[in-house]
């Protein structure tokens, strides 16, 4: 894929179809006193798709994963990234698991974001995660290791060097 190519993928916005247009005939999924909702992979089909089960398949590998940070503030990333190439993973939607998670990497004092695709493959077979629209992994877990184990540049000189670990915060209460 160019990048002619991908930045045309990261512009493209498509319009959701409500139930009605999908002529979805169940009455668990809308009644008439809710308003038509859209139909959102991962949260609508009764029947999961190949995709919503490789993607849920791909986001439970990624969220056991020391460097996964789930929704962390991008303020609170700048005190958890130290050295170049230091890296962390993060999700920038709390309700939606198509959204790609976000790879953040420090970098001559520089906080680099870049999404995980997942596309399917050409042959249908399942799905294929990227950073860099060049090297494809079976799930986002082990398209990071590549990167991290191979030193592959994930744009320009940036590579990853070291995950940062969750921070356990630890609360301390005082009983009087």
């Amino acid at each position: 894929m160019s990048c002619m190519s991908s930045l045309i993928l990261i512009t493209t916005i498509f319009r959701m179809k409500t139930f009605e247009e999908l002529n979805v005939d169940n009455p668990q999924l809308h009644s008439e006193r809710s308003p038509p909702q859209p139909a959102i992979l991962g949260k609508v089909p009764e029947i999961p798709t190949e995709k919503s089960k490789a993607l849920n398949e791909a986001w439970a590998e990624l969220e056991k994963q020391e460097w996964y940070h789930g929704m962390i503030p991008i303020e609170d990333v700048k005190s958890v990234l130290h050295g170049n190439g230091e890296f962390l993973v993060r999700k920038i939607d709390n309700q939606n698991k198509t959204t790609p998670p976000v790879l953040t990497v420090l970098w001559d004092d520089t906080l680099f974001h870049f999404p995980i695709y997942g596309n399917q493959k050409s042959d249908g077979s399942g799905m294929e995660f990227t950073l860099n629209t060049v090297n494809y992994c079976p799930n986002y877990s082990e398209v990071i290791n590549l990167h991290v184990y191979q030193k592959l540049p994930i744009f320009s000189e940036v590579i990853l060097v070291k995950g940062a670990p969750k921070q356990v915060i630890i609360k301390v209460i005082r009983k009087s």
